[in-house]
Parts: structure tokens; C-alpha cells; sequence
């Protein structure tokens, strides 16, 4: 479930790792992501990410929505975790999983079950820009997201005269 959320929502590692269930409102289709700042990032002097597009609310799709729904409900046997939070990810005791543990997993599973050349847990955030862009969603949204990346990106191909040669 966390892999498939970072591929098709554009969630960070940490923001889908941090994901509780008070986060998620599948009535509305929706995440709610508490922006808490990544490790490196970042912050003001009251510990707070720099970036007002780290607190937000994602969409979901209804496939996306079905399934928190069901991996929801085979949840409730795992006990809360520190301070009564319910996380999304968690250990068997209830306690939220580390984020090395998402990325070393993402690298075995794709050594162990393909033959694709390596591929980023990142690298997934990028894919699910590229699907909504390709549903015809807003640019200047993920123009925000991927902090001007993508509009480079995308200059380079639509400038007249550049790229011909390539």
C-alpha cells in the first residue's frame, strides 16, 4: 500500500511514512498530509517546513480508495502506536516504520521480482507527476511540487529550435 500511495498520489517518503488514519477520509477521496519537516529540510525558527505546500490535501482515486479501505480494516488488530496514533505503516507493535526500511525494501523487491535497472523510491514521486500531467491535470500545480524541475524539464522540450537536433 505505501509504495503504491507514493507512486500515485506524489507523496515524500516521509509524508507517506507519517500518513495516520485520522489522515485519511475516504468518504471525500482525500489525504490529509501534515507537512513535518524531512530530515535536512529546511525550517523556521519555530521547527516548521519552509514550504506552505507541505501541509496539504491529496486526491484519491477510487482504485486508491478501495484499497486504504480494505488495507484499513485488516489494520485494526495492529496496536496503536506512541501516544495513541494509529499510523498507516507501522510495526507489528504498533510503532511507526522507519523510512531506510521503505527504500531498502523497494530496492530488494525490485532485484528480487524484476529486471529493471535501479530505480529510486524518489524516482517513483516523479512517475506520478508525469500521470497527472498525462490526465490532463494542471501544470502549475506540479510546477509547485517538483520545485521548477519540471518546468526546466518541460522547456527544453516545447522551446522552437531546441531538441531538433537530438
Amino acid at each position: 500500500m505505501y509504495y503504491h500511495l507514493v507512486a500515485v498520489t506524489d507523496l515524500r517518503r516521509s509524508e507517506a511514512a507519517a500518513l495516520r488514519e485520522v489522515d485519511v477520509d475516504l468518504r471525500h477521496h482525500e489525504l490529509s498530509v501534515i507537512g513535518r519537516p524531512d530530515p535536512g529540510e529546511q525550517v523556521d525558527g519555530d521547527g516548521k517546513p519552509k514550504s506552505r505546500h507541505s501541509t496539504r490535501a491529496v486526491a484519491l482515486d477510487h482504485v486508491t480508495t478501495g484499497l486504504l479501505r480494505r488495507y484499513l480494516k485488516a489494520q485494526k488488530e495492529v496496536p496503536s502506536g506512541p501516544g495513541g496514533d494509529r499510523y498507516l505503516f507501522t510495526t507489528p507493535t504498533g510503532a511507526p516504520c522507519r523510512l531506510g526500511l521503505f527504500s531498502h525494501e523497494f530496492k530488494e523487491l525490485l532485484e528480487q521480482y524484476t529486471s529493471l535497472p535501479p530505480i529510486r523510491l524518489h524516482d517513483l514521486r516523479h512517475g506520478a507527476a508525469s500521470l497527472s500531467l498525462a490526465a490532463g491535470n494542471d501544470f502549475t500545480r506540479l510546477d509547485v511540487l517538483h520545485c521548477g524541475l519540471l518546468r526546466l524539464a518541460l522547456s527544453e522540450r516545447s522551446t522552437p529550435g531546441r531538441g531538433e537536433d537530438r
